[in-house]
């Protein structure tokens, strides 16, 4: 059978520019193959903590859960042959996604698929089981483990992926929805309890996402003063937009997480990530920087410096609400939000529009930090609804295709 999974046209307008929020991707490998997949196994469990304090009101235990949340996502994991990558190099990205929801259309028959039947949880066992077995391990040795996965945009850990596939139906109609009616901002959940009016339920607390920029090796890179009176001076700018301080002629190995294909390098320079140990998600961002140890570099706990040399070339930053004791939160990664006026960004602004379907003057807001939804569609997900992903499309588009050849 042909697959299914078109070409999907963008639907957002403005929107889905401001989704991206970053620079494009190196062409390269983009994704993990299925020998990647089986050499890589599971994806390694992101071990959740939920915060001991209120994190809004005290931003030093606030920057320290931070560190802590970001210190689980790269953490060291095995993997097959005795090798170790950061765990979130282990998470499912959208080829694997796409691999297992055909899957999944296969094996649960015209009926099911008809009436949109969630996968249950030992479904879901077994397809991830298949998707393991799909071709022989990809060779690994320990120049080219760090390579393993190749340099996708987004990836998802188990809790997260498991979420999504189990509610593809809500997530496809939802899509289709919106391309008639937005979703008023307005609308007040029908559930208390969810506030995600595309979702059937809230992503559970054991989820976790990352993305990623990605700079070949060897490259010059731009180099962002985020000192004090400098970063001062960005906000106070009518549209506050990144500007590199300097540029030096790249990263030197072991100061920089790099990972090391056959044939080309490429080293890490931005990692988002959100968790959802708070039900609006800690929102985590590194970036890289040659004075790793300065600014938001400097409370780095002693823990941090005891993983990989490399991780130490990094700086943090972290919100866990729109708003914080003094006015709008801030969180914003040079080399992720390069557009205009999103070095103002706290990310949690941006992403609470995602799958609205808001186009035109109304997606300007998505530029905002201050809560401007009473629902949040997607649950903050914006690869479910933009590209390069496009998730709820993709599921939308293979579920048009087996509603015309099904009898």
């Amino acid at each position: 059978m042909a697959n299914s999974f078109g070409r999907c046209s963008k639907y957002f307008g403005a929107a889905a520019l401001a989704a991206a929020c970053s620079a494009p991707q190196p062409a390269s490998r983009p994704a993990a193959s299925a020998e990647d997949r089986a050499a890589l196994g599971l994806p390694a469990v992101y071990p959740q903590e939920a915060p001991a304090v209120d994190l809004r009101e005290n931003a030093a235990k606030r920057r320290e859960f931070g560190w802590s949340v970001a210190r689980r996502v790269v953490a060291a994991t095995g993997i097959a042959g005795g090798h170790y990558l950061p765990r979130w190099r282990t998470w499912y990205d959208r080829i694997d996604l796409t691999r297992l929801f055909e899957r999944g259309m296969l094996t649960i028959g015209k009926a099911a698929r008809h009436a949109r039947v969630p996968f249950a949880p030992e479904q879901l066992d077994e397809l991830e089981g298949w998707n393991l077995v799909q071709r022989p391990p990809a060779p690994v040795d320990d120049a080219h483990a760090t390579g393993l996965g190749g340099v996708t945009r987004t990836l998802y850990d188990g809790a997260a992926a498991r979420h999504i596939l189990a509610n593809y139906g809500a997530l496809a109609a939802c899509r289709k929805q919106i391309l008639v009616e937005p979703t008023s901002p307005e609308l007040e959940p029908a559930d208390a309890a969810n506030f995600a009016p595309c979702l059937p339920a809230e992503f559970p607390p054991g989820a976790a996402l990352v993305k990623t920029a990605w700079r070949r090796a060897g490259e010059p890179l731009p180099v962002f003063d985020t000192g004090a009176a400098a970063l001062a001076a960005l906000l106070a700018e009518a549209s506050p937009t990144w500007r590199p301080a300097r540029t030096v002629p790249g990263a030197a190995p072991g100061t920089i997480f790099r990972a090391q294909g056959a044939h080309a390098a490429f080293d890490l320079v931005g990692l988002h990530i959100m968790t959802k140990e708070l039900r609006h998600w800690v929102w985590v961002s590194l970036w890289w920087a040659p004075d790793g140890g300065a600014d938001f570099g400097a409370d780095r706990p002693a823990d941090w410096d005891a993983l990989a040399p490399e991780w130490k070339g990094y700086k943090m930053c972290v919100a866990v609400d729109f708003d914080g004791p003094d006015g709008a939160s801030w969180c914003s990664n040079p080399y992720l939000e390069d557009g205009p006026g999103q070095a103002a960004s706290n990310c949690i602004g941006c992403h609470q529009h995602s799958g609205s379907g808001l186009t035109g003057p109304a997606a300007a807001r998505i530029a905002g930090r201050r809560q401007a939804r009473k629902n949040f569609p997607y649950d903050y997900v914006w690869s479910l609804a933009t590209e390069p992903d496009f998730i709820a499309a993709r599921m939308q588009e293979s579920l048009d295709y087996y509603d015309a050849v099904d009898p």
